[in-house]
């Protein structure tokens, strides 16, 4: 038989990756924030290939970002449907396995973004517009997978590995 903390342990992971993830979603954010802040203001100091390279980080953080809180809005609305049950009973052992399967698998999930967003803060701008180039040009091969990503920022970390 599990023990209260072993029942919980993908949960608990789960809720630590969140954290991590979340972390670095406010660093993306920022970069975010800053390349807006750029491309309204303008910069003549900069030549016509980093303002370009720019614009396509801007464009790509921008559906990371939100395709990202979508999948995190989608989790929070399941993890408040299960505490919402668990305040009138205690789970049964096969929702707490399904449970576990859940967390665990959601736990991988949150990793791949959290690697995307370290990758699109750690690639140089320049670095990034031939990466981007890539991710574009394996996009339109793939419609349907454009379509499941709703854009897909979420898989730079393999395109640019």
């Amino acid at each position: 038989m599990l023990h209260a903390r072993d029942e919980h342990g993908p949960q608990l992971m789960y809720r630590e990756q969140l954290d991590t993830t979340a972390r670095l979603a406010r660093q993306v954010q920022e970069e975010k924030d800053r390349l807006e802040r750029a491309y309204r203001q303008g910069h003549p100091e900069v030549d016509k290939e980093t303002e370009d390279a720019e614009l396509e980080k801007l464009k790509f953080i921008s559906a990371q970002v939100a395709v990202a809180h979508k999948v995190v809005n989608m989790l929070f609305a399941n993890d408040l449907f299960h505490t919402s049950q668990d305040f009138i009973r205690a789970p049964s052992p096969e929702e707490l396995a399904m449970r576990n399967r859940f967390y665990g698998e959601v736990y991988h999930l949150l990793v791949t973004i959290e690697q995307s967003f370290r990758v699109v803060l750690c690639l140089d701008t320049l670095s990034f517009k031939r990466v981007f180039a890539n991710f574009r040009s394996f996009m339109e091969e793939h419609p349907a997978f454009t379509k499941v990503l709703g854009g897909g920022g979420i898989v730079l970390g393999g395109l640019a590995g």
